[in-house]
């Protein structure tokens, strides 16, 4: 996985030269790569906000049963094929690609014993080799290098940190408008799944202090991934057909077990 990454990222530096784009087009791969879980999270989460409606109804015949609610509601998502956990997946596989990147960014930066850069991965013909050996092991982007960190940065001289302080505050400000995305298209869907309630809320702060701690070139990879998928939801979302059979079902349904009128 390590040597395919390192790959690729050198294939799309043979004809960017520029480590900032080639990240940002390998992000762009990656979440390609992702769109028919992302697809299926999202078809999954909008099953669950149209069963709000019984999803309701169980939770106020069942009041302080919590077990019979569990099992009522799990009954109810096998039965139109939803799952609370789809709408996890998409983020949560970017978990091991940000590592891979992470141990990928560290092993074509790291310096051999004699102090000259001895790029892992990396074919030693390929250009992005050649390049980072030329250049001492940084990554120059736009007058940023990528492969140091906002917190090193900053510690040697503030000033110089500015630049990066400035990748981190990106950072939040993206991750916060797409999880705000996210919470309007799903409404009270997530309620019903505590998890990724939790993931929703936390993720904003996470991904800054991720963008702090480690190489300003993650910090390129979580603006770049959070700008695609905020357009790729907005996407979806506006092409994406309603799911109208679980609607007439639950109508149905509700019908049935309301009281007959006298």
């Amino acid at each position: 996985m390590f040597d395919l990454i390192a790959r690729v990222l050198a294939w799309f530096y043979d004809f960017s030269s520029s480590y900032a784009i080639s990240i940002v087009l390998l992000t762009f791969l990656i979440m390609l790569v992702l769109t028919p879980l992302t697809l299926k999270g999202t078809r999954s989460m909008m099953r669950i906000q149209q069963l709000q409606p019984e999803l309701k109804r169980i939770q106020t015949k069942h009041k302080g049963d919590r077990q019979k609610i569990n099992e009522e509601t799990m009954a109810l998502y096998q039965k139109h094929g939803a799952n609370p956990l789809a709408g996890c997946l998409p983020t949560l596989v970017q978990l091991p690609v940000f590592i891979v990147l992470y141990r990928v960014i560290n092993g074509m930066t790291k310096m051999g014993k004699d102090g000259v850069p001895d790029p892992s991965y990396l074919k030693k013909e390929s250009l992005l080799y050649q390049r980072l050996v030329e250049d001492k092991g940084e990554m120059v982007s736009f007058g940023i290098d990528l492969s140091e960190s906002a917190k090193d940065v900053i510690q040697a001289n503030f000033v110089d940190g500015l630049p990066y302080l400035a990748l981190v505050g990106i950072t939040f400000v993206l991750s916060f408008l797409q999880q705000a995305q996210m919470k309007a298209h799903r409404g009270d869907a997530t309620a019903q799944n505590p998890q990724m309630e939790m993931l929703m809320k936390i993720m904003p702060y996470m991904l800054p202090i991720f963008a702090f701690l480690v190489q300003a070139a993650l910090g390129v990879y979580f603006i770049a991934s959070s700008l695609y998928r905020i357009a790729q939801q907005s996407f979806i979302h506006r092409t994406m057909k309603p799911i109208t059979t679980v609607d007439t079902t639950i109508e149905a349904e509700l019908i049935e077990d309301e009281p007959p009128t006298k």
